[in-house]
């Protein structure tokens, strides 16, 4: 997501730089510039096939992500498909997520790997179990927010976790 913001950043002092003359001439990274359009663009598509995954943590994933894992946020079909084969690196390897994004990466998580893997959920099923982590979350110490986020299944958010 740094990696994003500061490419944006970035881009917009490139532009409002660009009246200054010849010689202020900034040359950017066209690396950089693709590889943010590419997760952009991937995340566009990968929100619209779950519902309960948010543009902000497909984009957090994706910028962190090899090829693989870029590849399986392109060709899942399904939040259950995401949950099982796209989940993110175990937890010692994550950083401590910011603040302000833990509940929603908590909660997305809680959804794909408790949720959506209930026979019969629906996405409006999704939807309320998402909406009801949300509120809970915001009663949560930093510890087991960042605990839930990184869960690498429904049975750990329960026996690690505490939920």
């Amino acid at each position: 997501m740094k990696r994003l913001i500061s490419s944006s950043i970035l881009l917009i002092g490139i532009f409002s730089l660009s009246g200054c003359g010849e010689e202020a001439q900034i040359e950017i990274s066209e690396e950089l510039v693709t590889e943010a359009n590419e997760c952009v663009a991937i995340c566009e598509e990968a929100t619209g096939k779950c519902e309960t995954l948010t543009k902000e943590d497909c984009l957090s994933r994706c910028e962190k992500a090899d090829d693989v894992k870029k590849s399986c946020l392109e060709t899942f079909q399904t939040c259950q498909e995401l949950a099982v084969n796209c989940r993110e690196p175990e937890a010692e390897k994550q950083p401590v997520v910011e603040s302000g994004s833990q509940c929603v990466m908590a909660c997305n998580n809680y959804v794909m790997q408790c949720i959506s893997l209930v026979p019969g959920s629906s996405t409006a099923l999704e939807k309320d179990s998402y909406d009801s982590c949300m509120g809970e979350c915001a009663k949560w110490d930093s510890e087991k927010a960042n605990c839930m986020s990184i869960a690498p299944n429904c049975p750990s958010m329960t026996e690690q976790c505490g939920l």
